[in-house]
């Protein structure tokens, strides 16, 4: 392999066919798997790495190389020896030698039950990335890019003759991890959901074709006849995505479980919106954008399964549109044609801070202290603590925080589902935190009520924006005087009062709830009478719901 790296470029035949160098290596595709039956150690194939680094980069030293393309990354079994024994003890010995690190990642089938799948996508994504993050930061005094060389579903029990369905499973997680992997766009190298093309080499006992594959033969599929090569159902994903490029922009969702993306590209703009929940949503699309131009059409897509669970790419196109239902675990891209160039006007820049400490048990009633030095903050901006949590079921996940010596208000919803299909709860928890709070240097505690588990890492990632934005809810619609208007409430978070703007003659029904759906407040409000009095709510996550000529809104707001 070091002879052809070293001698690619100079074979004129392979330049003639364009054929191009390779640019990075994964040096074993799983090698930790099977270690213990193959008469070696984690620490052996450690090793290797680290040697087979020096010597690639010695006579190629512009070739990238990596690993160690981990697969089942559960950090959290065997509370967290699992961890120490896999990705800890392969940074400590071949981390520095890496370019990038690797490694898979896939919702995971181990029944004939689907209801059953341990899923990855969401929070358990999350938690995996920032740990392997954290980590290198306060190993290396770096963090190394990644490399998802693969990622999707698997599901082995359900191997066998092609069916659709079975697509589908792939198709739902192919979308919602890609999002999840794009939010760190920096730190990626390369992301390859996993399918292969036609896997001729595949032999099955039941002479049926590999389960995960681009192309197909016609008569693979129940009912159909011929040797002739199509299309799988996995052809929609790349049907979904294929118009979507330009300069990403702000996004905000005030629903963890519904990822949200966007895209600017001259008069064009790309929203996508990705459902984690295991149930349909109604999703009210509010973009500032619009009122700045005219919008001439768009185009939505929407990924799903119907019914009998095949994969449906429903395309429509539409003058307006202010509320999506979005499906189970479906996919949406909205592409906006304006009359004129979208024009930014605004610039974020992200940057991710990491505690100087990770992987810390938690004892109940105690505060964990961490600190979050050399944040660089602009006059506007926003901040999100990232908590990494790793604890069995039936622990809180609710704990009391403090930021800087102030209380700051916990949320109770994460990234996908609540992992009970899982052996324990390992995800992230993303708690917004307020601005003005921040510090260059940072006192963060934490305090769980109850004993057991781990705080496996934290993050603090922090937006600077040039000019200050608005995260208010607002509500358009048309009053019963055909006279448009638009509702906003504030602040958020807020502390003793919630203000509504924007009312014109007609009365407003605001009432507020708790996230068990018990209705606290309940008051009628207008040009005259705008606040609702919150000082008897305790601090928390609520839910504000705005009822106006029978059109309803809710939006979340934390009590802080």
């Amino acid at each position: 392999m070091l002879i052809i790296l070293k001698n690619f470029l100079e074979v004129e035949q392979r330049a003639a066919e364009g054929k191009p160098r390779p640019q990075f290596v994964e040096v074993l595709n799983e090698p930790f798997v099977k270690s213990n039956t193959l008469g070696t150690t984690n620490a052996n194939i450690t090793e290797m790495h680290k040697r087979v680094a020096q010597r690639i980069k010695a006579v190629n030293p512009d070739v990238k190389v990596g690993g160690y393309s981990a697969a089942h990354p559960a950090y959290e079994s065997g509370n967290f020896n699992h961890w120490r024994n896999n990705w800890e003890l392969f940074i400590d010995g071949a981390g520095e030698d890496m370019d990038f690190f690797s490694l898979h990642l896939y919702d995971f089938n181990g029944t004939v039950n689907v209801a059953e799948e341990d899923q990855r996508k969401g929070s358990n994504v999350e938690a995996i990335l920032d740990m392997v993050e954290h980590y290198s930061y306060l190993k290396l005094g770096e963090v190394k890019p990644f490399s998802i060389s693969e990622y999707g579903w698997l599901g082995r029990e359900f191997n066998g003759p092609y069916n659709k369905e079975r697509d589908w499973f792939n198709l739902r997680s192919f979308s919602s991890m890609m999002m999840q992997l794009m939010e760190r766009q920096d730190r990626m190298v390369s992301a390859i959901p996993f399918m292969i093309l036609k896997a001729r080499w595949w032999q099955s006992p039941g002479d049926y074709g590999y389960s995960y594959r681009l192309l197909r033969q016609q008569k693979d599929l129940a009912g159909e006849t011929g040797d002739e090569y199509v299309y799988t159902e996995f052809v929609k994903f790349f049907e979904l995505w294929s118009q979507v490029k330009g300069t990403r922009v702000d996004t905000y969702s005030n629903d963890p479980d519904v990822l949200t993306d966007a895209y600017v590209d001259g008069n064009k703009a790309y929203v996508i919106l990705s459902n984690l929940e295991h149930e349909a949503v109604n999703v009210n699309l509010q973009l500032p954008f619009l009122s700045n131009s005219p919008v001439s059409e768009i185009k939505v897509k929407h990924l799903f399964a119907n019914t009998s669970g095949t994969p449906i790419l429903e395309e429509n196109t539409v003058t307006s549109i202010d509320e999506l239902s979005l499906g189970k675990e479906a996919t949406a891209i909205l592409e906006y044609t304006f009359s004129d160039v979208i024009e930014i006007e605004n610039e974020v820049s992200e940057s991710k801070y990491y505690a100087s400490t990770y992987l810390q048990l938690i004892s109940g009633g105690t505060e964990v202290g961490f600190d979050i030095n050399d944040v660089q903050l602009n006059q506007f901006g926003e901040a999100v603590l990232r908590i990494g949590v790793g604890r069995d079921h039936g622990k809180s996940l609710l704990p009391t925080l403090k930021v800087n010596g102030q209380d700051v208000a916990m949320v109770d919803d994460w990234k996908g589902y609540d992992q009970n299909t899982r052996d324990s709860f390992f995800g992230v928890l993303e708690v917004p935190v307020p601005f003005d709070l921040l510090e260059a240097n940072n006192e963060i505690g934490i305090t769980f009520p109850d004993n057991g588990g781990h705080i496996s890492s934290l993050s603090m990632q922090v937006f600077n924006f040039q000019s200050a934005i608005s995260r208010e809810l607002s509500v358009n619609g048309i009053d019963g005087n055909n006279l448009s208007f638009e509702l906003r409430l504030s602040p958020n978070p807020f502390k003793s009062k919630v203000i509504v703007e924007g009312i014109s003659a007609q009365d407003v029904e605001l009432q507020l709830f708790d996230l068990s759906g018990k209705m606290l407040l309940k008051k009628t409000i207008n040009t005259t009478d705008n606040e609702i009095d919150v000082q008897g709510v305790e601090e928390g996550v609520y839910l504000f719901k705005i009822s106006v000529n029978g059109k309803e809104q809710t939006t979340k707001m934390i009590k802080l």
